[in-house]
């Protein structure tokens, strides 16, 4: 409701992402590719949530809702924010994840898969993680509970890229 009709695309992210590389070029491919297919929004498949996403909507594929890339153009054709709005009514004792699992009941497995490199995931609570080499890497995604702008999270080598930033 509040961006102007005209604009084509979007790219949300969330605010525990952050852009480390520029990635202008591969934006205007993920756009081209998503306007030459039926699909309205392109993601990255979430590998660790296969349970409740069959348990949800019935299918494995389940997306991370915290990058997503929008052809605002189909999303406004296809009235998607009163879809959700439906969906999230209709599922609102099983959602878990709030948004994500709205999004994934209402999309149904139905979106453009996007390289990890988009939304790599970083848990900085995570001793099996080792220090992410950012070199190739377009966007992190700071998930669980530690962000790195917290006091308990800050201090985590993984944090080092936000703290350089901000």
């Amino acid at each position: 409701d509040y961006f102007d009709k005209n604009i084509e695309d979007l790219i949300y992210l969330d605010a525990d992402t952050l852009i480390v590389n520029n990635l202008k070029s591969e934006l205007s491919i993920i756009s081209q590719e998503l306007k030459s297919s039926e699909k309205i929004i392109a993601a990255k498949t979430e590998q660790s949530l296969s349970e409740h996403s069959k348990q949800l909507i019935g299918i494995e594929n389940y997306f991370n809702a915290g990058v997503m890339f929008i052809d605002y153009k189909k999303w406004l054709e296809n009235n998607v924010m009163d879809g959700l709005l439906l969906k999230m009514k209709e599922i609102e004792d099983e959602i878990v994840f709030w948004d994500q699992d709205v999004l994934n009941a209402y999309f149904k497995g139905k979106y453009l898969e996007i390289q990890e490199l988009f939304n790599y995931k970083i848990d900085v609570d995570d001793p099996k993680q080792e220090k992410v080499k950012i070199r190739n890497l377009k966007i992190l995604h700071y998930v669980g509970k530690s962000k790195p702008w917290t006091v308990r999270g800050a201090s985590k080598e993984n944090s080092s890229y936000y703290q350089s930033k901000y």
